[in-house]
């Protein structure tokens, strides 16, 4: 079998249609460049039809599930208490004291996510689902590509 290369685009190929491509078995291992939103949903969805599935990340993220303690919505629950954290606390604290909450969670250094930014400073990724594939073994996280072969 002569290999094979996947490029992913939000604009050109929808998750739908890959997965029937993948569903024929050709493709036995895909490779995911970027970890935002789209990126980590993509790989999700995939991982379920693949082999092995690797997720590139730059520069790492952020991982939120959208379901926070007691069952209150994670973005509102942030929303908050970013506001609150922000007028009585530092930003440089206010990051510390989520990212150890978050790490209590899933250890993005273990895992090759956690990113070059604080929490605060740029979009985090929200997904349920990624970190039960990274955990699995399913999905797995590596640094920026180099190059293909």
């Amino acid at each position: 079998m002569t290999s094979q290369a996947l490029t992913l685009s939000r604009e050109s190929t929808s998750t739908a249609g890959t997965t029937r491509l993948l569903r024929t078995g050709e493709i036995k291992k895909v490779v995911v460049i970027g970890i935002g939103n789209s990126g980590g949903d993509i790989a999700v969805e995939l991982s379920k039809v693949t082999k092995q599935l690797y997720l590139s990340t730059r520069r790492g993220a952020w991982i939120f599930n959208r379901l926070s303690d007691k069952g209150f919505p994670s973005d509102l629950l942030i929303n908050r208490l970013m506001i609150l954290l922000w007028s009585v606390l530092p930003f440089g604290l206010s990051c510390s004291l989520a990212e150890r909450r978050l790490n209590q969670k899933l250890d993005h250094s273990l895992y090759n996510l956690k990113p070059k930014h604080r929490i605060f400073s740029q979009h985090p990724t929200v997904n349920d689902e990624l970190p039960n594939r990274i955990l699995s073994g399913t999905v797995q996280v590596k640094p920026n590509i180099r190059r293909f072969q």
